[in-house]
């Protein structure tokens, strides 16, 4: 209830009040010469029951009689007085508390709340705005800058930091619950619906503008007594309406609930939260087990102080006169006076302003067949199924999850074999490990498996970094390493094909080795050479051009010691660049008789007995020197 003076609280009792109103408009203050009338709704509860977590905007439909409008968006504050004309003879209030002049005027001005324009309507020249408090601006994606886990604290002063909120000591938020992750796809008041259902309260706006909490408990007193001369018409709607168990959903799709207390569904407190527990379903029941109020239609006299979720205390006549009671004494339990007392909540009040003053309450409520048999309409029954077979996320449907995190999500109902896709990944994975996917940054798809095909041949080509198998059969193959048993196409292109057998017309590729370790033999296709190599330093190399001749290379450390090649003219010529060339013993050369061949060389020095190590110059000279000798 807002706060209001002794002397506006003594004169809303008196039968001769006089309610007087005007209305502030960014700052510009507008009368009852062009302000015509407004309503202004506050709901605590838009069902026909009490709720938790709700977060209602409150409404101002407000008509002015001018030619301008006011801009969008524009900010309107109506409020309410009193005149007051004093008897002070009859005066109920201390002389301190009597801020009037003696002739009388208006009390002070009791603001109804602080509204900001969302669509208006022109008739001639009435202007009729409907108008929201600052709640409305809640409605927008939030994306939360917190690291999460976060506590409930956090988040909420995140979101009233960005709406501009002010809340006072009424928010009382557990510095324990937190939200495990980033509430994506939820709007901010949603999320603050969220907060206030974990905490078993409502959130609203008071009329300074205030964010305020309604908290539900059992032990709550009322704020306000109502006597029969405070109201014009009152009715029960149904018995009282009471509280001794709760059912918390935190999965709306899969409908995932804790439960705590016992009691039918006409006794069940439904609550939606995401981030619930069973710990926080524990804490709301020991907030509100037992909390009751007696359901009821009420036409007040009019009392604009009273909020949205105050509780009331009614007096209501009951008895009968006691010649027409058809009832024993002892089951007459009903006061001397014939008053019983009740006590309500306010759910949802109507305040209306048009000349005068009126208001209606309403604290409605289910009945008990109503709550324990729900009877689905022709509309209700198309939309409960259409929530039952339609795609929506995080809902599966026939193994298929659509999600914004994942985007695509196929699951076998086993968990043997799962497929994601969306825009930036498509993966397949088998036991929980990848299969095959689409690797992003190199633009590659990637198998873990082994690929087979129905027939157990693939058409087409092939291109692979490495292909390993038993038998490769096709008709253009081509990849950088081809390593298999048997590999049979009519061409093969490979940068390295690796096999124990190789079948093919034509084996085309830049390098054919019989093995990636010594010894081995490559067909390199940059050098046209043949290798026959023991290690990297020492091979046997045919090269297919030297100096316009083949020849043939013996590379030892390195370095060519030795090339043999047939040149044009001269023969066959032997170069040996290091060493020396040894013929081994016990063999011979052997030159076919009439090929004229000579053997030519470069002098007789250059000949040397390996028993001595003379060469034969030498020996020749001392043949030469023995024979002169005998001469002489």
């Amino acid at each position: 209830m807002y706060p209001i003076s002794n002397l506006y609280a003594t004169y809303l009792r008196d039968r001769d009040r006089e309610f007087v109103a005007r209305c502030e408009v960014d700052g510009i203050v507008y009368d009852r010469s062009v302000m015509v009338d407004f309503t202004i709704e506050n709901s605590l509860s838009l069902s026909n029951e009490l709720e938790l977590g709700t977060v209602i905007p409150n409404k101002l439909t407000i008509k002015f009689r001018m030619i301008e409008q006011f801009p969008p968006n524009a900010r309107i504050v109506p409020y309410l007085g009193l005149y007051i004309n004093p008897a002070w003879q009859e005066a109920g209030f201390a002389w301190q508390d009597a801020e009037v002049p003696w002739q009388g005027g208006v009390s002070e001005w009791l603001p109804l709340g602080e509204f900001f324009v969302d669509r208006r309507e022109r008739v001639g020249d009435l202007w009729t705005y409907t108008c929201y408090d600052k709640l409305i601006f809640g409605d927008v994606p939030y994306v939360s800058s917190l690291t999460y886990p976060a506590t409930m604290k956090a988040v909420w002063d995140e979101i009233c930091g960005r709406l501009d909120y002010t809340y006072d000591s009424s928010v009382q938020i557990n510095a324990s619950y937190r939200i495990p992750v980033a509430p994506t796809g939820y709007s901010m008041r949603q999320v603050l619906m969220h907060i206030c259902s974990a905490h078993a309260a409502c959130a609203y706006m008071d009329k300074a503008g205030t964010l305020k909490w309604r908290s539900i408990k059992a032990t709550e007193k009322p704020v306000f007594e109502m006597s029969p001369s405070d109201y014009i018409r009152i009715k029960q709607t149904n018995p009282v309406k009471s509280y001794s168990r709760v059912v918390v959903t935190y999965d709306e799709e899969d409908k995932l609930t804790y439960e705590a207390g016992t009691g039918p569904d006409s006794q069940t407190m439904f609550v939606i939260c995401p981030y619930a527990t069973q710990q926080i379903t524990d804490n709301i029941l020991a907030a509100i087990d037992g909390y009751s109020y007696q359901p009821v239609s009420i036409t007040p006299r009019g009392f604009p102080q009273l909020d949205q979720g105050d509780r009331l205390q009614l007096e209501v006549f009951s008895s009968v006169p006691w010649e027409n009671a058809s009832i024993s004494w002892q089951d007459a339990h009903f006061p001397w006076d014939g008053l019983s007392t009740h006590e309500t909540l306010i759910l949802h009040q109507e305040l209306r302003y048009k000349g005068g003053f009126s208001m209606q309450v309403e604290a409605p409520s289910i009945s008990e067949q109503q709550s324990e048999f729900v009877v689905e309409g022709t509309l209700t029954g198309q939309v409960n199924r259409l929530a039952q077979n339609s795609v929506r996320f995080g809902k599966p449907y026939y193994g298929v999850t659509h999600s914004k995190e994942r985007g695509i999500v196929v699951d076998r109902s086993d968990g043997l074999a799962d497929m994601t896709l969306n825009a930036d990944e498509l993966r397949f994975r088998a036991d929980g490990q990848d299969a095959l996917w689409f690797d992003i940054p190199s633009r590659r798809f990637k198998f873990s498996g082994t690929l087979e095909a129905a027939d157990g041949v693939f058409s087409g080509t092939i291109r692979a970094g490495k292909i390993i198998g038993g038998t490769i059969e096709g008709t253009n193959i081509s990849a950088s390493v081809i390593t298999g048993n048997t590999i049979n196409g009519g061409s093969i292109n490979g940068t390295i094909i690796s096999g124990a057998a190789i079948y093919g017309g034509v084996i085309t590729g830049p390098l054919i080795q019989t093995g990636e370790s010594y010894p081995r033999i490559r067909l390199n296709s940059s050098g046209r050479l043949l290798e026959a190599e023991s290690s990297s330093s020492n091979a046997l190399v045919i090269s297919p051009n030297e100096s316009g001749v083949p020849a043939l290379y013996f590379k030892s450390d390195g370095n060519v010691g030795t090339y043999i090649q047939h040149v044009s003219g001269t023969g066959l010529l032997i170069s040996v660049f290091q060493g020396s060339a040894t013929i081994s013993p016990g063999r011979e050369i052997n030159l076919s008789p009439g090929g004229g061949f000579d053997i030519r060389v470069p002098a007789w020095s250059r000949f040397y007995g390996l028993s001595n190590g003379r060469s034969l110059q030498q020996e020749l000279d001392s043949i030469y020197a023995a024979i002169a000798a005998v001469r002489n």
